[in-house]
C-alpha cells in the first residue's frame, strides 16, 4: 500500500506517527496555539489587570523590540530599492516609505493604547476607593 493509500485510510505513514497517534511514543509534542478571533468588546478590570501585569513582564520589552526590529528591516528593504533606481521605481518607493509609516504608527498607537487601559483602571479604582474624581 502507498502513502497515498495509507493516507485516506487515516493510517500513520511512518512508524514515529504510529508511535504519537497510539500514544506510545516518548517525543514530547508542542501544542499548536489556536489563532485568537478578533473580539471587539470593551475591556473590563480584568483585562486591564492583565495588561498591567504584561508591561510589568520582562516580555513586555521583548515584545516592542521585535516590533522595532520589524519596521527597522522594512526600512533597510525600502532603502535598499530607493537606492537602486529611485526614478523608475518611484511609486513602489513612495509606498513602501507609507508602510514604514504605518507601521511605526501602529507600534506607537499600540503602545498608548495599552497604557491609557491601565491608567484608566487606576482612575476608576482612585474614584471607587475615594469618591473623588480627580487624582
Amino acid at each position: 500500500m502507498n502513502d497515498l493509500e495509507k493516507f485516506i485510510k487515516g493510517e500513520p505513514l511512518t512508524e514515529r506517527l504510529a508511535a504519537l497517534k497510539n500514544g506510545d511514543s516518548e517525543e514530547e509534542v508542542q501544542p499548536v496555539r489556536a489563532p485568537v478571533k478578533r473580539n471587539l468588546r470593551e475591556l473590563d478590570d480584568d483585562d486591564r489587570e492583565h495588561l498591567r501585569r504584561l508591561r510589568l513582564e520582562s516580555g513586555w520589552p521583548i515584545f516592542l523590540i521585535v516590533l522595532d526590529r520589524a519596521i527597522k528591516g522594512q526600512e533597510d528593504l525600502v532603502k535598499d530599492t530607493s537606492m537602486d533606481d529611485p526614478l523608475a521605481n518611484r511609486d513602489r518607493v513612495a509606498a513602501d516609505w507609507a508602510y514604514v509609516g504605518m507601521m511605526k504608527k501602529f507600534r506607537a498607537m499600540a503602545e498608548n493604547l495599552v497604557e491609557a487601559e491601565i491608567r484608566l483602571m487606576e482612575v476608576e479604582k482612585f474614584r471607587a476607593k475615594t469618591g473623588e474624581d480627580t487624582l
